[in-house]
Parts: structure tokens; C-alpha cells; sequence
């Protein structure tokens, strides 16, 4: 165990570990994830590790109960991971900076959208011979 580790502990009058049942449970306040190195969670145990203290004001809402209860994208009702958005849309934000809907697949898509060309679907909605004339 660590200097910080030790004296964290001793500082919060958490040297003893509380047992219930035959799982130890994480000694951070409120947490009820079970404890699996030194009394912490991973998640805690890596907060006193890298901080040499808890940090709760640097962790994540892990409740749906968030601001946002789907994605902030139109249309889009799956469930928000980052800043509101889903992870594929957050992806979008993250690397263009935007959501780019003109980047998007559509799923089950199965003619090409020229008007009577029954190709199959090859790309970006057109048939193989439609998509490389454009």
C-alpha cells in the first residue's frame, strides 16, 4: 500500500474494513461496488492511487437520470454517453466537430436511388455503375 494510500486512511478513520456478507465493499462514501484492492473499488482505488486522495468532484454522473434520457441528434432515441449524445454521434462531434448526417448509413438499404435502376446497392445509395460515373 502506498504513503498516500496509508495516510488517506488513517487521516478518514478507515482502517478497519466494514464486511458484508463475505464481500468487502468499496470504503468511499456512498459506493457499494465491491472492494477488490486495499478497501477500494477499481474505479476509487485508481482515484487515491494516481491523486493520493478520493477526487469525487472529477467523477462521471453514471445515472440516466441526466439531463438528456436519449440522444440530442433528430430522430436518434438511443441512450446518451457524452455531452448528451450516443456514442455514434458523440464520435461525430468528437472528430468533425458536427454531426455530419451526410456521412450516415442507412441501413437495409437495398436499390440504388437513381430512378428506375434496379441495381443492388453498392455505395453511398447508388449501384456500381452509378457511383463511379458521379
Amino acid at each position: 500500500m502506498s504513503d498516500a494510500m496509508r495516510t488517506y486512511r488513517r487521516e478518514n478513520g478507515r482502517d478497519d474494513l466494514a464486511k458484508e456478507g463475505n464481500a468487502l465493499r468499496c470504503e468511499a462514501p456512498s459506493c457499494e461496488q465491491v472492494a477488490r484492492t486495499v478497501g477500494y473499488c477499481p474505479r476509487h482505488y485508481q482515484q487515491v492511487r494516481r491523486h493520493g486522495r478520493l477526487t469525487p468532484e472529477l467523477e462521471y454522473e453514471t445515472s440516466r437520470s441526466s439531463a438528456y434520457s436519449e440522444c440530442r441528434a433528430n430522430g436518434c432515441q438511443a441512450g446518451p454517453v457524452a455531452k448528451g449524445y450516443c456514442p455514434r454521434h458523440y464520435q461525430q462531434v468528437r472528430r468533425h466537430g458536427r454531426l455530419t448526417p451526410e456521412r450516415e448509413r442507412i441501413y437495409g438499404r437495398t436499390a440504388c436511388q437513381i430512378d428506375q435502376c434496379q441495381g443492388k446497392h453498392f455505395a453511398q445509395g447508388y449501384c456500381k455503375k452509378h457511383y463511379d460515373v458521379r
